[in-house]
Protein backbone atom coordinates (compact mmCIF):
# COMPACT_ATOMS: atom_id res chain seq x y z
CA UNK A 1 0.00 0.00 0.00
CA UNK A 2 2.85 2.72 0.80
CA UNK A 3 4.40 1.60 -1.55
CA UNK A 4 1.92 2.35 -4.21
CA UNK A 5 0.62 5.53 -2.49
CA UNK A 6 4.59 6.91 -3.18
CA UNK A 7 3.98 5.58 -6.93
CA UNK A 8 0.49 7.74 -7.80
CA UNK A 9 2.09 10.71 -5.50
CA UNK A 10 4.86 11.22 -7.67
CA UNK A 11 2.65 10.74 -10.74
CA UNK A 12 0.93 13.35 -10.03
CA UNK A 13 4.06 15.55 -9.45
CA UNK A 14 5.33 14.46 -12.86
CA UNK A 15 2.07 15.35 -14.85
CA UNK A 16 0.99 18.49 -12.59
CA UNK A 17 4.87 20.20 -12.18
CA UNK A 18 3.19 20.65 -8.57
CA UNK A 19 4.77 19.86 -5.08
CA UNK A 20 4.05 16.15 -4.05
CA UNK A 21 0.67 15.37 -2.50
CA UNK A 22 1.18 11.99 -0.44
CA UNK A 23 -1.57 9.29 -0.97
CA UNK A 24 -2.20 7.00 1.26
CA UNK A 25 -4.00 3.82 0.48
CA UNK A 26 -5.06 3.24 3.97
CA UNK A 27 -7.30 5.02 6.28
CA UNK A 28 -4.03 6.71 8.07
CA UNK A 29 -1.71 3.86 7.38
CA UNK A 30 0.45 6.26 5.25
CA UNK A 31 0.80 8.97 7.86
CA UNK A 32 1.93 6.74 10.16
CA UNK A 33 4.13 5.58 8.19
CA UNK A 34 5.94 8.68 6.96
CA UNK A 35 6.06 9.95 10.81
CA UNK A 36 7.87 6.17 11.82
CA UNK A 37 10.66 6.39 8.90
CA UNK A 38 10.74 10.31 8.20
CA UNK A 39 11.20 11.53 11.86
CA UNK A 40 7.70 12.52 12.48
CA UNK A 41 5.22 14.66 10.69
CA UNK A 42 6.93 18.14 10.89
CA UNK A 43 9.22 17.46 7.65
CA UNK A 44 5.28 16.87 5.89
CA UNK A 45 3.75 19.85 7.57
CA UNK A 46 0.61 21.44 5.07
CA UNK A 47 0.59 18.05 2.93
CA UNK A 48 -2.33 16.38 2.58
CA UNK A 49 -3.42 12.89 3.57
CA UNK A 50 -5.54 11.24 0.41
CA UNK A 51 -6.73 7.76 0.89
CA UNK A 52 -7.38 5.75 -2.23
CA UNK A 53 -10.28 3.39 -1.76
CA UNK A 54 -10.97 1.46 -5.25
CA UNK A 55 -12.47 -1.40 -3.54
CA UNK A 56 -14.98 0.43 -0.93
CA UNK A 57 -18.34 1.21 -2.54
CA UNK A 58 -20.42 4.26 -1.54
CA UNK A 59 -21.65 2.58 1.91
CA UNK A 60 -18.14 2.38 3.06
CA UNK A 61 -16.90 5.51 1.83
CA UNK A 62 -19.29 7.72 3.60
CA UNK A 63 -18.85 5.52 6.61
CA UNK A 64 -15.80 6.79 6.75
CA UNK A 65 -16.46 10.29 6.16
CA UNK A 66 -19.01 10.10 8.87
CA UNK A 67 -16.22 9.15 11.25
CA UNK A 68 -13.88 11.83 9.57
CA UNK A 69 -16.25 14.56 11.03
CA UNK A 70 -17.79 13.45 13.85
CA UNK A 71 -14.81 12.41 15.66
CA UNK A 72 -11.32 13.11 13.61
CA UNK A 73 -11.26 16.77 15.80
CA UNK A 74 -12.70 15.42 18.54
CA UNK A 75 -10.17 13.14 18.72
CA UNK A 76 -9.80 10.00 21.56
CA UNK A 77 -9.07 10.35 25.02
CA UNK A 78 -7.11 6.33 24.68
CA UNK A 79 -5.98 4.35 21.93
CA UNK A 80 -8.39 1.87 22.84
CA UNK A 81 -10.86 4.51 22.39
CA UNK A 82 -10.15 4.82 18.99
CA UNK A 83 -9.61 1.13 18.14
CA UNK A 84 -13.53 0.88 19.63
CA UNK A 85 -14.86 3.55 17.64
CA UNK A 86 -12.86 2.52 13.83
CA UNK A 87 -14.78 -1.00 14.92
CA UNK A 88 -17.88 0.56 15.41
CA UNK A 89 -17.63 2.47 11.86
CA UNK A 90 -16.21 -0.42 9.76
CA UNK A 91 -17.84 -3.22 11.17
CA UNK A 92 -16.44 -5.56 8.16
CA UNK A 93 -12.48 -5.35 10.02
CA UNK A 94 -10.86 -7.58 11.03
CA UNK A 95 -11.27 -7.03 15.34
CA UNK A 96 -7.34 -5.07 15.67
CA UNK A 97 -4.87 -7.85 17.74
CA UNK A 98 -2.78 -4.79 19.22
CA UNK A 99 -2.91 -1.14 19.36
CA UNK A 100 0.77 -0.67 18.18
CA UNK A 101 -0.53 0.16 14.28
CA UNK A 102 -2.81 2.40 15.46
CA UNK A 103 -0.43 4.11 17.90
CA UNK A 104 1.77 5.03 14.81
CA UNK A 105 -1.26 6.74 12.81
CA UNK A 106 -2.21 8.57 15.62
CA UNK A 107 -0.38 11.34 17.24
CA UNK A 108 -0.99 12.73 20.69
CA UNK A 109 -1.71 16.53 20.90
CA UNK A 110 -1.11 18.85 23.55
CA UNK A 111 -4.59 18.16 25.39
CA UNK A 112 -3.68 14.53 25.54
CA UNK A 113 -6.45 13.54 23.09
CA UNK A 114 -5.41 10.94 20.06
CA UNK A 115 -5.95 12.43 16.34
CA UNK A 116 -4.84 11.09 13.08
CA UNK A 117 -1.44 12.84 11.74
CA UNK A 118 -3.03 14.50 8.59
CA UNK A 119 -6.47 15.96 7.38
CA UNK A 120 -7.79 13.24 5.14
CA UNK A 121 -9.85 13.33 1.81
CA UNK A 122 -11.16 10.87 0.70
CA UNK A 123 -11.04 9.40 -3.68
CA UNK A 124 -12.70 6.24 -4.13
CA UNK A 125 -13.22 4.36 -7.55
CA UNK A 126 -15.62 1.28 -8.53
CA UNK A 127 -13.83 -2.15 -8.04
CA UNK A 128 -13.27 -2.41 -11.68
CA UNK A 129 -10.43 0.49 -11.44
CA UNK A 130 -7.11 -0.19 -10.20
CA UNK A 131 -5.27 2.16 -8.27
CA UNK A 132 -2.62 2.38 -11.32
CA UNK A 133 -5.08 2.59 -14.08
CA UNK A 134 -5.56 5.39 -16.45
CA UNK A 135 -9.31 6.17 -15.65
CA UNK A 136 -8.43 6.00 -11.67
CA UNK A 137 -5.82 8.57 -12.75
CA UNK A 138 -7.71 10.91 -14.46
CA UNK A 139 -9.88 11.37 -11.73
CA UNK A 140 -7.25 11.62 -8.81
CA UNK A 141 -5.79 14.74 -11.16
CA UNK A 142 -9.02 15.89 -11.58
CA UNK A 143 -9.10 16.47 -7.85
CA UNK A 144 -5.81 18.43 -8.07
CA UNK A 145 -6.80 22.29 -7.57
CA UNK A 146 -9.13 21.22 -4.61
CA UNK A 147 -6.10 19.46 -3.19
CA UNK A 148 -3.66 22.17 -3.11
CA UNK A 149 -6.09 24.38 -2.03
CA UNK A 150 -6.46 22.73 0.97
CA UNK A 151 -2.39 22.09 0.97
CA UNK A 152 -2.35 26.13 0.73
CA UNK A 153 -5.02 26.75 3.25
CA UNK A 154 -3.05 24.61 6.14
CA UNK A 155 0.61 26.34 5.08
CA UNK A 156 -1.31 29.79 5.36
CA UNK A 157 -2.23 28.90 8.76
CA UNK A 158 0.78 27.81 9.65
CA UNK A 159 3.02 30.68 8.23
CA UNK A 160 -0.14 32.84 10.52
CA UNK A 161 1.33 30.64 13.75
CA UNK A 162 5.39 31.05 13.04
CA UNK A 163 4.53 34.91 12.83
CA UNK A 164 2.72 35.18 15.70
CA UNK A 165 5.30 33.16 17.68
CA UNK A 166 7.78 35.27 16.10
CA UNK A 167 6.15 38.68 16.93
CA UNK A 168 5.80 37.34 20.47
CA UNK A 169 9.55 36.46 20.73
CA UNK A 170 10.29 39.84 18.85
CA UNK A 171 8.35 41.89 21.59
CA UNK A 172 10.06 40.13 24.59
CA UNK A 173 13.30 40.36 22.93
CA UNK A 174 16.40 43.12 22.63
CA UNK A 175 16.87 43.63 19.53
CA UNK A 176 20.61 44.78 19.99
CA UNK A 177 21.98 41.99 22.25
CA UNK A 178 19.39 39.48 21.72
CA UNK A 179 18.33 39.43 25.32
CA UNK A 180 15.12 39.55 27.35
CA UNK A 181 13.91 42.71 27.31
CA UNK A 182 12.07 44.86 30.10
CA UNK A 183 8.95 43.76 29.20
CA UNK A 184 9.90 39.42 30.26
CA UNK A 185 10.94 40.23 33.50
CA UNK A 186 7.66 40.04 35.02
CA UNK A 187 6.94 37.14 33.87
CA UNK A 188 9.87 35.43 34.59
CA UNK A 189 9.87 36.72 38.28
CA UNK A 190 6.47 35.72 38.74
CA UNK A 191 6.94 31.89 37.34
CA UNK A 192 9.79 32.02 40.37
CA UNK A 193 7.56 34.09 43.01
CA UNK A 194 4.84 31.38 42.02
CA UNK A 195 6.82 28.29 42.67
CA UNK A 196 8.42 30.00 45.41
CA UNK A 197 11.95 30.05 44.83
CA UNK A 198 14.58 31.70 45.87
CA UNK A 199 16.35 34.07 43.97
CA UNK A 200 18.89 36.95 43.81
CA UNK A 201 18.69 39.98 41.75
CA UNK A 202 21.56 42.10 40.50
CA UNK A 203 21.47 45.47 39.00
CA UNK A 204 23.85 46.18 36.51
CA UNK A 205 24.80 49.31 34.95
CA UNK A 206 28.00 50.03 33.05
CA UNK A 207 30.15 53.19 34.55
CA UNK A 208 30.27 56.50 32.07
CA UNK A 209 28.70 54.77 29.11
CA UNK A 210 28.02 58.56 27.95
CA UNK A 211 31.86 58.96 27.32
CA UNK A 212 31.88 55.87 25.69
CA UNK A 213 29.07 56.85 23.54
CA UNK A 214 29.84 60.57 23.12
CA UNK A 215 33.64 60.05 22.43
CA UNK A 216 33.61 57.23 19.95
CA UNK A 217 29.96 56.84 18.47
CA UNK A 218 26.82 55.02 18.62
CA UNK A 219 28.11 52.13 17.03
CA UNK A 220 31.23 51.59 19.35
CA UNK A 221 28.60 52.31 22.28
CA UNK A 222 26.26 49.23 20.90
CA UNK A 223 29.54 46.92 20.36
CA UNK A 224 30.21 47.52 24.00
CA UNK A 225 26.62 46.90 25.13
CA UNK A 226 27.06 43.79 23.02
CA UNK A 227 30.14 42.29 24.69
CA UNK A 228 29.00 42.97 28.21
CA UNK A 229 25.61 40.91 27.22
CA UNK A 230 27.64 38.32 25.75
CA UNK A 231 30.36 38.22 29.24
CA UNK A 232 27.51 38.43 31.72
CA UNK A 233 25.74 35.21 29.72
CA UNK A 234 29.02 33.23 29.26
CA UNK A 235 29.88 33.79 33.18
CA UNK A 236 26.30 32.82 34.60
CA UNK A 237 24.28 29.24 34.38
CA UNK A 238 22.19 28.57 31.81
CA UNK A 239 19.34 28.99 34.10
CA UNK A 240 20.28 32.41 35.28
CA UNK A 241 18.20 35.26 33.38
CA UNK A 242 19.93 38.12 31.96
CA UNK A 243 17.62 41.16 30.84
CA UNK A 244 19.00 44.56 29.22
CA UNK A 245 16.48 46.31 31.14
CA UNK A 246 17.10 49.74 29.34
CA UNK A 247 19.88 51.69 27.81
CA UNK A 248 23.25 51.12 29.49
CA UNK A 249 21.21 49.08 32.46
CA UNK A 250 20.53 45.19 32.86
CA UNK A 251 19.38 42.75 35.34
CA UNK A 252 20.99 39.39 36.17
CA UNK A 253 18.33 37.08 38.29
CA UNK A 254 20.01 34.13 39.99
CA UNK A 255 17.45 31.27 41.05
CA UNK A 256 18.43 29.78 43.98
CA UNK A 257 21.40 31.91 44.62
CA UNK A 258 21.62 33.92 47.77
CA UNK A 259 23.10 38.10 47.42
CA UNK A 260 27.06 36.95 48.87
CA UNK A 261 26.93 33.72 46.27
CA UNK A 262 25.93 36.47 43.58
CA UNK A 263 28.15 38.84 44.75
CA UNK A 264 31.19 36.58 43.53
CA UNK A 265 29.40 35.60 40.31
CA UNK A 266 29.33 39.52 39.26
CA UNK A 267 32.79 39.71 40.30
CA UNK A 268 33.85 37.23 38.15
CA UNK A 269 31.76 39.15 35.11
CA UNK A 270 34.01 42.10 35.91
CA UNK A 271 37.44 40.37 35.67
CA UNK A 272 36.22 38.47 32.55
CA UNK A 273 35.20 42.03 31.33
CA UNK A 274 38.06 43.69 31.64
CA UNK A 275 39.60 40.61 29.96
CA UNK A 276 37.24 40.74 26.78
CA UNK A 277 37.81 44.85 26.45
CA UNK A 278 41.68 44.28 26.00
CA UNK A 279 41.72 41.33 23.94
CA UNK A 280 38.66 43.38 21.54
CA UNK A 281 40.59 46.67 21.42
CA UNK A 282 37.51 48.56 22.80
CA UNK A 283 37.35 51.75 24.93
CA UNK A 284 38.11 50.55 28.28
CA UNK A 285 34.65 50.69 30.44
CA UNK A 286 33.41 49.00 33.85
CA UNK A 287 30.20 48.30 35.10
CA UNK A 288 28.73 48.82 39.01
CA UNK A 289 26.03 46.32 40.29
CA UNK A 290 23.43 46.14 43.67
CA UNK A 291 22.14 42.92 44.74
CA UNK A 292 19.70 42.04 46.94
CA UNK A 293 18.02 38.33 47.72
CA UNK A 294 14.36 37.36 48.27
CA UNK A 295 15.16 37.02 51.57
CA UNK A 296 15.31 40.75 51.99
CA UNK A 297 12.10 41.40 50.40
CA UNK A 298 9.63 38.96 49.14
CA UNK A 299 7.76 42.07 46.94
CA UNK A 300 9.72 42.35 43.49
CA UNK A 301 8.97 46.26 43.03
CA UNK A 302 10.49 46.66 46.66
CA UNK A 303 13.46 43.92 45.96
CA UNK A 304 14.55 46.05 42.94
CA UNK A 305 14.41 49.22 44.67
CA UNK A 306 16.87 47.77 47.65
CA UNK A 307 19.05 46.48 44.63
CA UNK A 308 18.62 49.98 42.80
CA UNK A 309 19.60 51.80 45.74
CA UNK A 310 22.58 49.87 46.22
CA UNK A 311 24.04 50.11 42.37
CA UNK A 312 23.80 54.27 42.99
CA UNK A 313 25.90 53.66 46.56
CA UNK A 314 28.04 51.54 44.48
CA UNK A 315 28.41 54.60 42.07
CA UNK A 316 28.98 57.06 44.75
CA UNK A 317 32.07 55.02 45.68
CA UNK A 318 33.80 55.11 42.38
CA UNK A 319 32.40 52.79 40.58
CA UNK A 320 33.50 49.15 39.20
CA UNK A 321 31.99 47.01 42.34
CA UNK A 322 29.41 44.88 43.43
CA UNK A 323 27.22 45.78 46.70
CA UNK A 324 25.11 43.60 48.48
CA UNK A 325 24.48 46.05 51.77
CA UNK A 326 24.97 50.03 52.52
CA UNK A 327 27.60 49.86 55.36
Amino acid sequence: YAADAVAVSRQIAALTGKPVVLVGASLGGISGLMAEHLGGPNLLAGLVLVDITPHMDAEGVSRIQGFMAERMREGFETLEDAAAAIAAYLPHRAPRRSLDGLAKNLRQDDDGRYRWHWDPAFISSDNNINAGSAAFMEGLISRIPELHLRVLLVRQQQSIMRQTSEARRQASTDPLTGLPNRRSTEGFVADLLAEGIPFTVAVCDLDHFKNVNDGFGHDVGDSALVLFARTVRRVVRHTDIVVRHGGEEFLVILPRTFKDQAVGVLDRVRLELAVAVADTGSPAYTFSAGVADTTERSDWTALLQVADQRLLHAKRLGRDRVLASIA
